[in-house]
């Protein structure tokens, strides 16, 4: 009985990205895609998911690895809150660009 809850929180999940994605016109679908073309998206290795729900996937879009990038400050890590149970740890500019720099797992559980 207690993959219920997960399940439903999988499908409410689920049913919220297909409603957002539902409303998205086609127009502003191809817009986004020619942008995104330009853009940098993080890479692996320069963030960090850190999971409070081992028991969870996630499927993180495109659109999420150039926010994070977005996001990224010089001299500051940044932590944001993604979801109820992931948040995403960014090192800053620096301290991926520094010779002492060790490439992050992506994932994190907590």
């Amino acid at each position: 009985m207690s993959y219920m809850p997960n399940l439903l929180l999988q499908l409410c999940f689920c049913m919220t990205f297909s409603t957002a994605f539902s409303q998205t016109s086609l127009q502003k679908v191809s817009y986004k895609s020619e942008e995104i073309k330009y853009k940098q998206k993080a890479k692996p290795g320069t963030y960090q998911f850190l999971v409070f729900n081992r028991k969870l996937q996630y499927y993180f879009t495109e659109e999420t690895f150039l926010f994070i990038e977005e996001q990224r400050q010089q001299k500051n890590d940044v932590t944001l809150h993604l979801n109820p149970m992931t948040d995403v740890y960014i090192p800053s500019k620096e301290k991926i660009n520094s010779k002492e720099f060790i490439l992050l797992t992506e994932y994190h559980y907590k």
